[in-house]
């Protein structure tokens, strides 16, 4: 108690009446002087209940997500497996182009050198 005094007495402001009382007494949580210990705590079951409740709301929640999550996944999947077999058709009719230009620039090539293509009447 003396050192509560000196306290107050060296420092700029002053403590308090409530607070000199939480020093000297302590504090309880829940009782107010004059008003009584108020409202009493849900008890520990009630309370496990509750967590457990919300814990399996957010459980359920996370499954729905995850199994929409894996949906996409698999549909995804699906888009790129079709994506590769249009691309290989892109590729093959790319070479196949390729292959037939290169004959053209080599009968090009065959016809500016003053070839007549055999069984072709050009007059």
């Amino acid at each position: 108690m003396l050192e509560l005094v000196e306290s107050t007495r060296d420092s700029e402001s002053p403590i308090s009446e409530d607070d000199t009382f939480h020093n000297i007494l302590g504090y309880k949580s829940g009782y107010c002087n004059g008003l009584g210990h108020g409202q009493s705590s849900p008890k520990k079951r009630t309370c496990q209940e509750q967590n457990f409740a919300e814990l399996m709301r957010e459980k359920n929640i996370l499954q729905e997500r995850c199994a929409n999550l894996e949906e996409k996944v698999i549909e995804m999947n699906e888009r790129q497996v079709l994506a590769d077999q249009k691309q290989a058709l892109t590729d093959e009719k790319l070479d196949t182009t390729q292959q037939q230009l290169a004959r053209l620039d080599k009968l090009v090539e065959y016809l500016k050198e003053g070839n007549i293509l055999p069984g072709i009447n050009i007059w």
